[in-house]
């Protein structure tokens, strides 16, 4: 008793206390961002975990992804590379001409070099981050790179994948949010549906019904078992079963709803007198 006094009495400082817990609240929801960063989640001494602090901390470089082109020509190969390395976050491009001296003739490789390095069909560029492989900023460089590559070329590596599975996630996650608003919508509606029903109506038309059913059952039972019936193992049997469905009839609702109509079936029957004796 003295608590709920003490709540009515201090109702505007526990308004304003609340209303002030608001504000922090709102400023972490607006800032707090889904982490996709999945070695975020591994314990230190995973050797993936420890090679990325590694390459971090000894080389400045993070992630890295691979760019496999195809059906591109040397020269477009090297500027495809330079744009690629004037994108943000983006530390370093490797490729084969920044490897090899573009004066030397391929015919003066080493046969094995050669052959390792001289695919006609395709060519790849190794780009090295400079943060981690699943920040935002490295998500951010991949996206920016997808728009450099033509359709003949592809960027693969663990900070593409996280791009992918992160697109996927925004994407399916609007499209679920969607079928939720759907579903509550839904839901409101049966919920003012569900208003207008009577209970006592529904257990009414089963009692009916079932007493006709059971009825019915018991005879087939007679007929099939003749002296051995035993009526109270059949009335058993039916408990056991409501008990088990937990089929329970409302008989308090059923006993208002049937007091209910036969007080609106004499209503009527005096309406119908009245009107009879004033036409008379």
């Amino acid at each position: 008793m003295k608590f709920s006094k003490g709540v009515v009495k201090a109702r505007f400082i526990i308004l304003i206390v609340a209303l002030a817990l608001l504000v922090p609240s709102l400023y972490g929801m607006l800032h707090t961002r889904i982490n996709y960063d999945m070695l975020y989640y591994l314990p230190e001494d995973i050797e993936t975990v420890q090679g990325q602090n590694v390459l971090l901390d000894e080389f400045g470089k993070g992630g890295f992804s691979i760019v496999v082109v195809e059906d591109m020509k040397s020269d477009d190969v090297s500027r495809m590379s330079k744009r690629i390395e004037e994108v943000d976050h983006v530390d370093s491009v490797i490729d084969l001409e920044s490897i090899l001296d573009p004066s030397i003739p391929r015919s003066m490789l080493p046969d094995i070099v050669n052959d390792s390095i001289n695919n006609p069909d395709a060519s790849m560029i190794v780009v090295f981050f400079d943060s981690s492989t699943s920040s935002e900023e490295t998500l951010n460089a991949v996206s920016d790179i997808r728009e450099i590559l033509t359709k003949t070329s592809y960027i693969s590596g663990m900070s593409s994948l996280v791009l992918d599975l992160k697109n996927l996630c925004e994407r399916e996650e609007a499209k679920y949010k969607k079928e939720l608003e759907k579903l509550s919508a839904n839901y409101a509606l049966y919920k003012e549906q569900a208003k207008s029903f009577n209970t006592g109506e529904f257990d009414a038309e089963r009692l009916k019904h079932r007493k006709q059913k059971e009825n019915e059952a018991m005879q087939k039972l007679k007929d099939t078992c003749g002296k051995d019936f035993d009526r109270d193992t059949f009335l058993s049997s039916l408990r056991d079963v409501d008990y088990y469905l937990d089929d329970v009839i409302d008989e308090v609702a059923v006993r208002r709803y049937r007091a209910e109509q036969r007080r609106q079936s004499r209503q009527q029957q005096y309406r119908t007198i009245n009107v009879d004796e004033r036409e008379s």
